[in-house]
């Protein structure tokens, strides 16, 4: 809430100005003062009208006619703005999908890396893993207060440099109230029976500390091409 608000509803014709106009006043505190910059001529009717019927005060603009112009419009923000990354660019190993599925309309082991997004380290800021490839292991990111990203090493993932990460997801696996990583494999460019198509599961300890389960899922013989993984409790 605040005391003082500008609204410029330049261009906009009636009944769009004091439309917008109300839902600014919610934002106001009691008392407050919103100062509207409206070109529709039928603004001159329908701002009087409307403060008669919600019992609000309508006050001349400080030059007795228009408005001060909306700081707002003044001086735009962008909705977003580029910071420096340090993510790492991502590399594809060299494998030709139509080697092993000649009809495949494209390179699907091209689509780029998956990620997954949570606070793995407890400051109440989002943190990024980045699926890795072959040669290329993922990477974990730590956001910082100013929203920059440090690649924080992790010991556990450097185990798997041979893995083709194609499904993330943080999750709670051990209802400890820190974020867990789950990693599935997938690509064709390895036997389903291999070790390469295995699930894994990493530990979080919420202060950005990862270590393997290994024991936590179970293995399968046959591999697994996992897609997109999708955490939900079914007990």
């Amino acid at each position: 809430m605040t005391d003082r608000l500008e609204y410029d509803a330049t261009g906009l014709a009636c009944p769009l100005p004091v439309l917008r106009a109300n839902r600014k006043m919610r934002e106001l505190d009691p008392g407050g003062l919103l100062t509207v910059r409206a070109t529709d001529p039928a603004a001159e009717q329908d701002f009087p009208a409307y403060c008669r019927q919600t019992g609000h005060e309508l006050k001349p603009a400080p030059n007795g006619h228009e408005p001060a112009p909306s700081a707002a419009r003044n001086t735009p923000q962008p909705l977003l703005r580029s910071v420096p990354a340090a993510f790492d660019r991502h590399q594809e190993d060299d494998n030709l999908d139509f080697d092993f599925e000649r009809n495949l309309p494209k390179l699907l082991s091209r689509e780029g890396p998956k990620a997954a997004v949570a606070d793995v380290n407890s400051d109440g800021l989002p943190d990024v893993y980045i699926g890795g490839t072959s040669a290329h292991p993922g990477q974990l990111y730590l956001q910082t207060p100013d929203g920059h990203f440090t690649k924080s090493h992790q010991p556990a993932f450097d185990q798997f440099p041979d893995f083709e990460d194609e499904a993330v997801l943080f999750f709670d696996a051990n209802g400890d109230g820190h974020p867990d990583l789950f990693i599935g494999p997938g690509g064709n460019n390895n036997p389903p029976y291999s070790r390469q198509m295995q699930n894994r599961l990493f530990l979080g300890d919420g202060l950005g500390h990862f270590s393997l389960a290994p024991d936590a899922l179970p293995p399968h013989p046959d591999g697994v091409n996992t897609a997109v993984a999708v955490a939900g409790d079914f007990i």
